[in-house]
This record gives C-alpha cells, structure tokens and sequence, in this order.
C-alpha cells in the first residue's frame, strides 16, 4: 500500500467534494425545474465535473489514483434534500443555500490543497477554482433571495 502524501490527500479531497457537488448540482436542477435557476445549476456542475477532471489528471501527475465521492453518503444527502425541499415552504432557498455551503467548502478545500507546495500548474487551477467559488456563490446568493422573494 502506497502513502499519500498531503499533497495528494489535499487534492484528493477537493477531487471527492467537486465531484458529489456536480451531482448534486444536477440534482438541485431537477428539484427546481422550470425555475430560472435551473439553467446556472445545470451550467455550475458542467463546470464542477470540468474541475474534477483537470484535479483527476493533477493527482495522477503526482504519482496517485484519484479518489472518487462517497456514492451513499450522497445519495443520502441528496434523498434528504429532496424531501426538504418538497416539504418545506422555503425549499428552493434551502437547496440554493446548500450549494453555497458546498462552494464555501470547494474555497475552503482549494486554500488547504494550496498551502502544500504544489506545482504552479496545480496552483492555477486552485487558485481559479476559488475564484469560480466566489463568483457562484454570488450568483447562488442572488438567485436565493429571488426565490426567497418570489415565496413572500
């Protein structure tokens, strides 16, 4: 058995949250069909499953296999989401603010995977995915309180 170093545990880890964001991206798309939100949704795991890729090939760079989501726990998190949605009178906020937590966990993992000494090509796309975190949670934030304005 192979030890990772931190590096690729870092890594390995945004690779694991981007990929179940994707997903449940693809899912709040579904739950929220013909809203106006649904078109960002559907583009925002577009390009989580693009930053999946390009972290894929990073890991691989630096001598690992890349790990995968844990299927069931998002499963899990998904059925759940669902059901709240469905059941609570601010379910399409509550679904818009559970893809900020996942951004805010992307910015947070990305600065993580950053303060261990990755090549400069990997530094790019870390320091671009916070950028694209920030700038989605803004578009999240807004199309939240839409949706929050739209129940009132």
């Amino acid at each position: 058995m192979m030890l990772k170093d931190d590096r690729q545990v870092a890594l390995n880890e945004l690779v694991a949250h981007c990929e179940a964001t994707a997903r449940r991206y693809r899912h709040a798309a579904d739950i929220l069909a013909g809203t106006g939100g649904e078109a960002a949704l559907r583009r925002f795991a577009a390009e989580r499953d693009g930053l999946t890729q390009r972290l894929r090939y990073q890991v691989r760079r630096l001598g690992d296999l890349p790990d995968t989501a844990d299927v069931n726990r998002d499963t899990l998190q998904i059925l759940d989401e669902s059901v709240m949605a469905r059941l609570a009178a601010r379910g399409a906020t509550a679904v818009l603010r559970e893809r900020i937590d996942d951004e805010q966990r992307i910015m947070a993992l990305a600065n993580a995977a950053l303060a261990e000494g990755l090549p400069e090509a990997v530094r790019h796309i870390l320091e671009v995915a916070r950028e694209d975190a920030r700038r989605t949670i803004d578009v999240l934030a807004q199309e939240s309180d839409r949706a929050a304005a739209q129940r009132n």
